[in-house]
């Protein structure tokens, strides 16, 4: 039988515990694309992967490439979404992820301004989520990440 005293354990225990909480988040650039509509602004969401939520186009930064240009791409890859991307980002918001072991990984998106003005017949994610137009308002109303859905309510168009 192996005899370890329990200070030891208990040190162990808890540099796991903090190095796991204090793990940085990971990054990614998110695109609000939006439009004027009939009734008001309307802001583009696309369904996640995994769970059919609502979210905004994004994904993982790029080498070489700008964020501001990666959110653009993203907002094409997932949506078919072109448009006029700004270069200052207007927010950040933080979520979790499930990771492909199936652990949890923390993330941080950054918010850029896509507006838009087309919409490709074909684009690389077409068929594996579903697009769509919302009311500035209910946009907000159908995230579930309460500081993206901040960022939708109070959002301002560029001039």
């Amino acid at each position: 039988m192996v005899s370890v005293k329990f200070s030891k354990l208990k040190r162990l225990a808890d540099g796991y515990k903090t190095s796991w909480i204090r793990r940085p988040s990971l990054l990614q650039v998110a695109a609000l694309c939006h439009r004027p509509g009939e009734n008001g602004r309307e802001i583009l969401l696309v369904t996640s992967l995994g769970r059919g939520h609502w979210i905004l186009p994004k994904g993982w930064p790029k080498k070489k490439v700008s964020s501001a240009q990666t959110a653009l791409e993203e907002a094409f890859e997932e949506a078919g979404i072109r448009g006029k991307v700004s270069q200052a980002p207007i927010g950040t918001y933080h979520y979790t992820k499930a990771g492909r072991s199936g652990g949890i990984l923390s993330c941080v998106a950054t918010v850029y301004e896509v507006v838009f003005s087309e919409m490709a017949k074909n684009f690389p994610e077409k068929g594996e989520r579903k697009v769509k137009w919302f009311k500035q308002s209910a946009a907000a109303e159908a995230v579930s990440s309460k500081e993206l859905a901040e960022i939708l309510r109070t959002f301002e168009p560029s001039p």
